[in-house]
């Protein structure tokens, strides 16, 4: 009896080689040195017919013109990383999905990074054979072994390129998802929320009241928040005793942060807060400036940095034109401050803001001023 060989796609049997290849290529537009390595040579999968496609690029093509499915293309370009980061947070809100990371590459001059929507399959090559059993062992000498079907890919992706000098990071995405719907249960947690949850364990609150309570404060629907259930508090319960040293390197700024520091050449600490000037300001007409003062703490851990730190400090900070300082340059004592507070010369303090974000420089008046002004 003559072997009959089936398409690996959709079914159809065919009694010699050449009508299989023949029906492989004008079809289902298949490579024959490529049907008979699947698995091998195909990263993707197309979730509608189960074709094996090379790159999420291909998928995409393939989509368009054999499923009707319209998603584009696009680029777009950011000054930095963390701006790119600030716009892909935002997407995932407004589009309820979820990309990751899938791959990384690099060289001396740029990073690349490939993120893929969260239901797409991890399709990284495996080193090792599948384990060979009595089943698929006649599978192999029938060659029926390709037709065991992957779960299909999603077309929504980011490849994203950051330039190591500049800062300046590209993107090519594309935002339509093909092959499933929005499913914002099925997104991954955000860590915010997993840092609200390890709050919560923390003060030992149940497993089954964290969910409730959250599902309670998101109401919104669309949102991952409100379908947090019980095993992904587990999940988190059970990270954070392995690594409790992860919630609080990766926590966030303080909901409250006293000040707001960058390091300078020398690596000394600097103090960078915004001041909106008032109106009778005798400082550069521009709306908002950099502040920069010396964390004395942080400056001693810089050698030779208070030195020459301060002479730098001086030409950022314009002195004001009243400042008896404004001559010799040199830092006054307390007695001398004190003194020259008591004379009437104009000095400023650093007062929180009212919404208790950041904090701003605050003219102070003395008492002996305000009683001359009233005589």
């Amino acid at each position: 009896m003559q072997n009959v060989r089936s398409c690996e796609v959709c079914g159809v049997t065919f009694f010699s080689q050449e009508n299989l290849s023949r029906h492989r290529r004008v079809v289902h537009r298949i490579l024959d040195e490529v049907a008979q390595n699947p698995t091998g040579n195909f990263r993707e999968s197309c979730p509608v017919c189960h074709i094996r496609i090379k790159n999420v690029l291909d998928l995409l093509e393939h989509a368009s013109e054999f499923h009707e499915f319209k998603g584009k293309v696009k680029h777009k370009e950011f000054l930095s990383f963390s701006e790119f980061e600030r716009w892909k947070d935002e997407l995932e809100q407004k589009h309820i999905t979820s990309w990751v990371k899938r791959g990384v590459t690099g060289s001396e001059k740029a990073f690349y990074s490939y993120l893929r929507c969260n239901r797409s399959p991890n399709t990284k090559k495996r080193n090792r054979p599948p384990r060979r059993t009595a089943e698929n062992s006649q599978e192999r000498r029938h060659g029926s072994m390709s037709r065991v079907i992957m779960q299909g890919s999603c077309t929504s992706f980011l490849n994203v390129k950051r330039d190591l000098t500049s800062g300046v990071t590209s993107v090519e995405y594309c935002l339509e998802h093909f092959g499933h719907e929005k499913e914002p249960q099925k997104l991954r947690l955000p860590w915010p929320v997993k840092l609200e949850i390890a709050a919560m364990l923390k003060q030992d609150m149940p497993v089954a009241e964290v969910a409730r309570i959250l599902q309670i404060q998101y109401n919104d629907t669309r949102k991952r928040q409100h379908w947090v259930t019980t095993q992904d508090v587990k999940n988190v319960a059970a990270n954070l005793k392995a690594n409790p040293q992860m919630y609080e390197r990766r926590r966030s700024t303080s909901p409250e942060p006293l000040f707001k520091t960058e390091l300078d050449p020398l690596g000394a600490s600097i103090v960078v807060e915004f001041f909106k000037e008032e109106p009778c300001s005798t400082l550069n007409s521009s709306d908002y400036r950099f502040i920069g003062k010396k964390l004395g703490p942080i400056r001693s851990t810089a050698p030779g940095a208070d030195s020459v730190g301060s002479s730098m400090l001086d030409a950022f900070i314009k002195e004001e034109p009243v400042s008896t300082a404004s001559s010799t340059g040199r830092k006054l004592s307390p007695i001398e401050a004190k003194r020259v507070c008591s004379d009437g010369v104009r000095m400023f303090s650093l007062a929180a803001m009212p919404d208790g974000k950041g904090f701003a420089l605050v003219e102070q008046s003395s008492r002996k001023n305000a009683r001359e002004d009233v005589s």
